[in-house]
């Protein structure tokens, strides 16, 4: 069996899924203390998530900032210092809520993607992170009565300065002019939620956002959007993730 030492300096941490089996997984991860940034990925045309069966309790006790799927979660965020957490994985809202719940109170920067939407979904994330700056919610769109109901029931966000989030249209062939209109709706609605809001992106189709950068102080909550601040923006190809280097490769 070959030893690994990673280096001592070490401070971020891509690694395939598909490592995670390995017997020598465990003392590797335990070797990786510098570590702060994790980031565990399916490789391309791969769908099993294989299981964790044992983990150090103690392993990456610097860690930051954790990218991966919400059900490996607890293996490396449990009282850690986090302070940036991206889901990566579709699931449903009410299965995220016990892995939310067990982050650090801490988090400013949190990123999920869900299959449908929840009211409480905000609510929750606002509850359990009251310091959070930044919040990205994609894989479905929200519509217009979707998000009122959540910015409802959801506890108050001071420190909220951007957001960003798929929104419903109502249309099928869109166009620049309609997106802008939505998008007015919907920010119109944020601002006042969130009084120190500063940057959001919609999501109006897979490759379609408006972008609301804030320019000047308003006043809040009594808010007019300058289109000056709005922009469109359009991606030429859908955005694809591969893995450019494997942290570390495992032999026996």
């Amino acid at each position: 069996m070959t030893d690994i030492h990673p280096p001592a300096t070490l401070s971020v941490l891509k690694i395939p899924l598909n490592c995670v089996e390995s017997p020598l997984f465990p003392s590797v991860i335990a070797s990786c203390s510098s570590v702060d940034e994790l980031w565990l990925y399916l490789t391309t045309g791969e769908t099993y998530l294989p299981a964790i069966d044992y983990l150090p309790p103690d392993i990456l006790p610097n860690l930051r900032s954790y990218h991966g799927p919400h059900t490996y979660s607890p293996w490396f965020t449990k009282h850690r210092p986090l302070e940036s957490v991206d889901f990566v994985l579709s699931a449903q809202p009410t299965d995220l809520y016990t892995s939310i719940g067990i982050l650090s109170d801490k988090i400013k920067s949190f990123s999920c993607r869900i299959n449908s939407f929840d009211a409480r979904l905000i609510a929750t994330i606002h509850t359990s992170f009251p310091s959070l700056e930044h919040l990205n919610i994609s894989g479905t769109s929200v519509d217009i009565d979707g998000l009122f109901s959540a910015l409802s029931i959801a506890k108050s966000q001071k420190d909220l300065a951007s957001i960003e989030m798929a929104i419903e249209t109502g249309s099928s062939r869109l166009t620049n002019n309609w997106a802008l209109t939505v998008a007015n709706m919907f920010l119109s609605r944020l601002i006042r939620a969130y009084p120190f809001l500063k940057h959001a992106r919609l999501v109006c189709q897979p490759h379609t956002s408006v972008v609301w950068v804030c320019l000047k102080e308003k006043s809040r909550p009594t808010v007019t959007i300058d289109n000056l601040e709005l922009r469109i923006e359009k991606e030429e190809s859908p955005y694809k993730t591969n893995a450019i280097w494997d942290s570390f490769r495992f032999r026996s």
